[in-house]
């Protein structure tokens, strides 16, 4: 009970980190430029926000998918009225890629350590 705690607080820093990084204005607005680093980012964001949601059980992750592609269309639609940041539907595409990678993370997890976490 004391780990599944523990996890659920990390997710939710990591739901705030995610926001924040997301939200906070850019020094100056710059044209789009697709860069590895930047959607890389994105992977890696959305990949351990799945796999922590996950391991947290506190949604089935058919309903944690869904939430992760609002939440991802969500950030950049006010990204697009932000003046230092621009809508960028690639982003969504990295999000959308980083939680695929996560349910595949999930599944080797599963399937080489024996682990439940997959049962939601």
């Amino acid at each position: 009970m004391q780990r599944l705690l523990q996890v659920r607080i990390i997710i939710i820093i990591l739901w705030l980190s995610v926001t924040t990084l997301a939200l906070i204005p850019g020094s100056e607005k710059l044209p789009e430029i697709l860069t590895l680093s930047d959607k890389l980012n994105h992977l890696v964001a959305f990949s351990v926000l799945f796999i922590m949601t996950t391991l947290s059980k506190v949604m089935p992750q058919n309903q944690l998918f869904i939430v992760l592609f609002i939440y991802a269309w969500f950030i950049e639609i006010v990204q697009y009225f932000m003046p230092t940041r621009w809508f960028s539907a690639l982003d969504v595409v990295a999000d959308v890629l980083g939680v695929i990678l996560g349910v595949g993370l999930l599944h080797l997890y599963n399937k080489s350590i024996g682990s439940k976490c997959l049962k939601n």
